[in-house]
Formats: structure tokens, sequence, C-alpha cells
């Protein structure tokens, strides 16, 4: 048995058209599995999302905010209680000065 005489080359020529006709067939695969993702994102673009994100940036952002300020509120958590603990020593000096005012002025009138 014998080959043509340019078997070869029509074997390689042949190789190539295979090789072009897959590339072919890749390039659409990929092209139809975009187009697909295009679609679904342009479906989720539709969605909600985007102000779920803001929403959720927005309340992270208050609660960056309140943290920030929480030392300056328990500064003044502290100075109210400390006013509150002078307030009541001053409520408890006045009281037993009111006690021993009256007790004094029941001891010299005589108890009546």
């Amino acid at each position: 048995m014998t080959l043509p005489e340019h078997a070869g080359l029509l074997l390689l020529a042949g190789c190539l058209v295979l090789a072009i006709a897959l590339v072919v067939a890749g390039f659409m695969r990929v092209a139809r599995e975009g187009g697909a993702l295009k679609q679904r994102l342009v479906a989720y673009a539709d969605l909600p999302l985007k102000d779920d994100v803001r929403l959720a940036s927005r309340r992270i952002e208050l609660a960056e905010h309140r943290i920030a300020t929480l030392p300056a509120m328990l500064a003044r958590a502290e100075r109210a209680r400390a006013e509150i603990g002078t307030a009541g020593y001053r409520i408890r000096t006045m009281a037993g000065t009111v006690v021993k005012a009256v007790r004094s002025y029941f001891r010299s009138s005589g108890g009546s």
C-alpha cells in the first residue's frame, strides 16, 4: 500500500481544519454561556439588592458613630452617678439635720 504523494500535507491540512472547527465551537459555547451570564446579571440588577446594600451600609455607619460616642456617654454617666451620690449624701445630711431639729424642739418643749 502506497500513500499519495502529499498525504502528510493533506493530513496536516485536515488537522488544521479540525483545530479551527474546535476553536470556533469552543468560542460559540463560551459566547453562549457569556450571554446567559449577562442575562442573569441584568436580572440581578432589577432586584432590590442595591437598596439592601445601601441600607446595611447606613446602619454600619450609624453603629460606628454610636461606638465612637460611647466613651463620652460613659463619662457623662459616671459624672451623673457621682452627682447622684453627692445629692444622696446631701439629702441624708439635711434629713439628719431636720431630725435633730425636730428632736431638739420636742425635748425643749417638754414632749408636747
